[in-house]
């Protein structure tokens, strides 16, 4: 029976099911450039687009254009919605579009939701394509109007209140970031508890209070594979692909990272323009042979892990890369990565900074927290609400 487990009480009966073409118009949509496309909904962007591969199942993200009859028509209050007829990834510049106008007074956020629960899916040996009329023959189960209002209405709700704790991680990130630059630029100091001034901050080499961590796993002592990510940091590399991608056999010439390491990824993001140095907070495990591994004399390394995380050190390394070799790789000697030059304020300034700035991280994770428990409370929902 097409009847939903969760529902408002004052509705009752089946949802009628139909096919796409029954309850859409279906026309081509003509193409939107990617940089009109955004994962987030607001006031610009309301078209909402949907992948069509189960690897990038359901809403993809919003679109404020598509183009109609030659003519580029923006959205707003329309009531259509969009599926790309081809594969959406990052790097496509274009994304052609099937428009779905409905036929009947619909309500168009919970139809958002609703086809976004719908598996759409086209074999293709190269560029999977959707076409009208495979669209087609796919089924929807919807509600009677007022039930889709009643639904949408709630998940607006919802969506305001994640919207808004989103609003506020941003605004924290946004302050701790404001709060680095000013204390790593000394603009803002710490006192010693009795109120005298600090002294002067010194400058190291990271090889005067670290040392290079070289020894390999040539015994197979470790077999945990760690990988580090400009965006996550220090992971399992199974967590992060979902698969090992090192091989076994291999592993006898990985560097070994004890927990509280660091270690180097020379690989070049848009989040990570010079490669990410992040601390291992994990465990013991073994690296790539691609990084470099090393580990401060001191154990308390509160404060160089939140100074990696800013931008202050990327200038040093960009002068001493070697840019010939590979685009998306920093070509830096161990040499040169051990002579970078960090600030080396007092120990127990260090500490007073390090934890500011966790207590900064404390707050930030706390809303994340809250987002994702009310993502996966919806989710939960949505899995009882819709047919």
């Amino acid at each position: 029976m097409n009847v939903p487990k969760l529902r408002f009480p004052e509705f009752s009966g089946e949802w009628e099911e139909k096919r796409f073409d029954r309850w859409f118009k279906i026309k081509a949509g003509g193409d939107v450039p990617t940089d009109r496309v955004n994962k987030v909904r607001d006031a610009q962007y309301k078209f909402p687009i949907f992948a069509n591969s189960t690897r990038n199942r359901g809403l993809y993200g919003y679109t404020d254009t598509y183009k109609e009859e030659a003519d580029c028509v923006t959205l707003s209050g329309r009531g259509d919605l969009g599926i790309p007829n081809a594969r959406f990834e990052p790097f496509y510049p274009i994304v052609r579009l099937l428009v779905l106008r409905p036929i009947d007074q619909s309500d168009v956020l919970f139809l958002e939701n609703a086809i976004s629960r719908v598996n759409i899916f086209v074999e293709s040996t190269g560029v999977p394509q959707l076409t009208g009329p495979q669209i087609s023959s796919y089924k929807l189960a919807v509600p009677n109007f007022p039930e889709q209002q009643k639904i949408a209405a709630f998940l607006e709700a919802m969506d305001a209140k994640l919207s808004a704790l989103a609003a506020k991680q941003a605004a924290l990130e946004r302050f701790k970031a404001g709060l680095m630059q000013k204390l790593f630029s000394q603009q803002l100091r710490f006192t010693r508890d009795d109120g005298q001034a600090f002294p002067d901050w010194d400058v190291k080499d990271l090889g005067d209070i670290a040392a290079r961590s070289a020894a390999k796993n040539k015994d197979l002592e470790y077999m945990r594979v760690l990988t580090n990510s400009a965006v996550h940091g220090v992971i399992d590399q199974r967590d992060f692909f979902d698969k090992d991608i090192a091989n076994s056999e291999n592993l006898g010439g990985y560097y070994i990272i004890k927990k509280g390491g660091f270690v180097y990824n020379p690989r070049i993001s848009v989040s990570a323009p010079v490669g990410p140095i992040k601390r291992n907070n994990l465990g013991d495990g073994v690296m790539s042979p691609l990084y470099s591994v090393f580990r401060f004399h001191d154990e308390n390394t509160d404060f160089f892990d939140q100074y990696f995380q800013t931008t202050l050190w990327h200038d040093y390394m960009k002068s001493v890369a070697n840019y010939g070799a590979r685009h998306d790789r920093m070509a830096i000697t161990i040499g040169d990565l051990m002579g970078l030059p960090l600030p080396f304020p007092h120990p127990d300034e260090q500490r007073k900074i390090a934890n500011a700035l966790a207590a900064m991280d404390a707050k930030i994770q706390a809303v994340a927290d809250q987002v994702a428990k009310l993502e996966t409370f919806k989710k939960g929902l949505l899995q009882q609400m819709f047919v």
